[in-house]
């Protein structure tokens, strides 16, 4: 603080010194708590919004748990491999509100794959589409591994001039005795999967390998089931 006189000469007083010392101190004393106090607000603002966060994620941690439970309960019921597909990707795509999702199921023989179930919103259908897994070397090369991959790729769309970029995951579906299949969940560009969703789709991918393996021994068995029939109806014939 500083004092001015400049109308004339004058003698500062040691009270005036005194005076002005005691303004000074108590500023400094009325500054210090103004920036506590600012940062205390700071501090609400940044626990409030943490708070609001944390809501944010137990909530879709909540909504997570309803739809994994939901999809699990909708493809253990079932031993149509279609349908437990198809339950699938419906699923993912209205709960985790994607642009479309569809299901692979791998020739490994052929060294291809079918787009055996889809729901989409947006983008064109490729259901029933047949692809070679030589055209997408490095992602298949990842998935037969076991691994998932978040990449952005281009896709044209035939209702629209320009194409569209679009934010991919893929998934495997695998379990100890090898890959089944895959999961792939299309997203516009900028908006990329979150790790509670990834975790997600990984879970309900081990539940689709759990459910196509005991449809597929189901069939089996039936089949065998069907043979003996006949081979049994044959020797009574015979």
């Amino acid at each position: 603080m500083i004092a001015h006189q400049c109308t004339g000469p004058r003698e500062w007083q040691q009270v005036s010194w005194y005076l002005l010392r005691q303004l000074s101190t108590q500023l400094a004393i009325g500054i210090h708590q103004a920036e506590l106090f600012r940062q205390v607000q700071l501090l609400n603002i940044n626990l409030e919004n943490q708070v609001h966060e944390r809501t944010i994620e137990l909530r879709r941690s909540l909504e997570f748990e309803a739809l994994l439970k939901r999809i699990t309960d909708g493809v253990r019921d079932s031993l149509d491999e279609n349908q437990i597909l198809q339950t699938a990707v419906r699923e993912l795509a209205t709960g985790l509100d994607v642009e479309c999702c569809n299901t692979d199921v791998y020739d490994l023989e052929q060294a291809t794959c079918t787009i055996r179930c889809e729901h989409t919103i947006t983008l064109p259908s490729s259901e029933g589409r047949v692809m070679l897994m030589s055209n997408l070397p490095d992602v298949f090369h990842q998935l037969l591994q076991g691994q998932y991959l978040q990449f952005c790729l281009t896709i044209p769309n035939p209702a629209r001039p320009e194409c569209k970029q679009t934010a991919i995951l893929a998934c495997p579906i695998f379990d100890d005795q090898g890959t089944l299949g895959d999961l792939w969940l299309f997203r516009q560009r900028d908006a990329h999967f979150i790790d509670q969703e990834i975790r997600l789709v990984q879970q309900v991918a081990n539940q689709c390998a759990i459910a196509i393996r005991q449809a597929r021994l189901y069939n089996a068995a039936q089949t065998q089931v069907t043979e003996l029939e006949r081979l049994h109806q044959l020797k009574d014939d015979f």
